[in-house]
């Protein structure tokens, strides 16, 4: 459990790091805009799984939205 926990939060930060990327080199199209926002959703997605692995009791609507994204 705490590699899989590592691994959802390292993904995290790296899908953040990803999106400071592309906002910083500039996302200019909308398909640029939309392709932000996917991995925005990805970091949302790895942190709330992340979260509820380590034992912070996340709402299971919010669990539930971020892996239907």
């Amino acid at each position: 459990m705490t590699e899989a926990l590592l691994g959802f939060g390292a993904a995290a930060i790296a899908y953040l790091a990803l999106a400071a990327l592309l906002l910083v080199r500039g996302a200019r199209t909308s398909t640029g805009r939309l392709f932000v926002a996917a991995v925005l959703v990805e970091a949302l997605w790895a942190a709330t799984i992340a979260m509820a692995m380590s034992g912070v009791r996340v709402p299971l609507a919010i669990v539930g939205a971020a892996e239907s994204a």
